[in-house]
């Protein structure tokens, strides 16, 4: 009965405290019940403005801002809050496009640059690589770290060093597989930040030209001071004495004028070459048929090849196209290809000069160019000099060094590309070389000159 007591008097209580708490509410509303319906209507209306629309409102407003637009656009309260959030969702969506296509305009640009472009994140992974760095480096995987891609040692530490906030100096690093230079600079893509632009450049047309640039002027010097010392000893000696001596003054004078010649001839011909090489040296194009500079050729040189115990042969067929040719410059470039190929070939070898017609893809059936070709059983060229023969003053054969100035090729290479052929040399060691070049065949109806004077 106690615990029944309880109960009932808890109840009361809490019935009495809600009839409290809820009479004031009870009035209230009974209040606004008795009030006109058109009091009460803009009571109503006066109550959601505050405590609704107002906050509506104020978002709406945010949302058009965001948007872009004028605060005064997309309308007023939940409609206008609906067209206000979709056009804050479109102006972000447009955004985006927007960002996403500049994005692949800059990865366009920056994959088609020539020189190699490697983006690093903060612990050293590749975020981005060209296809110039690949070439360069070999695949550079995207996520994976610079020293798991890349085996020189010096691009790892150069990018070590700008992930450290440092300014790294540039570097020139020798690549392998083929020998490669490339120069190397590694900077973050804005001070003190990250990530790190590793920029590549291959350098070895570059290092290639140094090389040539030093390696010609130590070739002329060495041509130069090889006859002026000969001079300088020759008449030191005749001062001293010798010029009293008619036989010994006659036979140093006439030393005297063999290196007088070499000289001349050496400045002759480096006259021609610049000459050549400038343009300034026309070609006087004509048709002319390809045997017959073949044939003029070996008649220029058979004596020198009896002398040097060779076989001298043509192998040049009648009937071939006419090439468009300075008759007087082929057949001196064509000279220059024998007599190298005499001064580098041993008694008893045989030396042959030819031609042959050149088919291309686009012509199958008519030869655009006519090939001209000189082999030799000689000595032959290594394979890494191979690529410098045409080069002024470089000898291949260092052991025959005094044999000629070094020019001769390089003035062929130069008169066949004067006139819109090509030249290259392919060649075995101990076995021999085969010197070859190309002419453009002459327009069609030419009729071409079969008569060619040596000169």
């Amino acid at each position: 009965m106690g615990l029944r007591l309880r109960i009932v008097v808890a109840t009361g209580i809490i019935a009495s405290l809600s009839m409290l708490l809820l009479t004031p509410f009870v009035g209230w509303l009974a209040g606004l019940a008795a009030l006109p319906s058109g009091v009460l209507a803009a009571l109503l209306a006066l109550f959601a403005s505050r405590w609704i629309l107002a906050p509506v409102e104020e978002v709406r407003e945010e949302f058009v801002r965001l948007a872009g637009g004028p605060v005064g656009t997309s309308g007023r309260g939940l409609a206008g809050l609906r067209r206000a959030v979709r056009a804050l969702a479109d102006s972000r969506l447009a955004l985006r496009d927007e960002a996403a296509a500049k994005q692949r305009r800059w990865e366009a640009v920056v994959e088609r640059l020539p020189v190699g472009v490697v983006i690093l994140d903060a612990h050293g992974r590749v975020e981005l690589a060209n296809r110039a760095a690949g070439d360069l480096l070999g695949t550079l995987g995207q996520g994976g770290t610079l020293v798991q891609t890349v085996r020189q040692h010096e691009l790892v530490e150069l990018a070590r060093e700008a992930l450290r906030g440092e300014q790294p100096q540039p570097i020139v690093v020798e690549l392998t597989a083929p020998k490669r230079f490339v120069h190397a600079i590694a900077r973050p893509a804005q001070p003190g930040d990250v990530p790190v632009v590793l920029l590549l450049q291959d350098v070895t047309e570059l290092r290639r030209a140094e090389t040539v640039r030093r390696d010609f002027i130590a070739n002329v010097s060495h041509e130069l001071r090889t006859p002026v010392a000969s001079l300088k000893a020759l008449t030191e000696t005749l001062l001293d004495g010798a010029l009293d001596d008619p036989t010994v003054s006659r036979s140093f004078l006439s030393r005297i004028e063999v290196e007088v010649d070499r000289l001349n001839q050496m400045v002759e011909e480096l006259f021609e070459l610049t000459r050549i090489e400038s343009g300034e040296l026309a070609m006087r194009l004509e048709p002319v048929a390809p045997e017959t500079l073949c044939h003029a050729v070996a008649e220029r040189l058979a004596g020198q090849a009896t002398r040097a115990g060779l076989t001298l042969e043509v192998d040049a067929p009648i009937g071939l196209p006419a090439v468009a040719a300075d008759p007087q410059r082929v057949e001196q470039a064509l000279v220059n290809l024998v007599h190298n190929a005499i001064k580098f070939t041993p008694p008893g070898g045989t030396v042959t000069v030819g031609v042959d017609p050149m088919v291309i893809e686009s012509t199958p059936t008519t030869p655009a160019f006519v090939r001209f070709w000189v082999r030799d059983t000689g000595v032959g060229i290594a394979p890494e000099e191979l690529g410098r023969v045409f080069e002024r003053f470089y000898k291949a054969n260092r052991s025959r060094a005094n044999t000629g100035a070094g020019l001769g090729l390089a003035i062929a290479k130069h008169t066949v590309q004067a006139h819109g052929g090509r030249i290259w040399a392919t060649s075995e060691v101990n076995v021999g070389s085969e010197f070859s070049f190309t002419l453009p065949v002459a327009a069609v109806g030419s009729a071409p000159s079969r008569e060619h004077s040596s000169g």
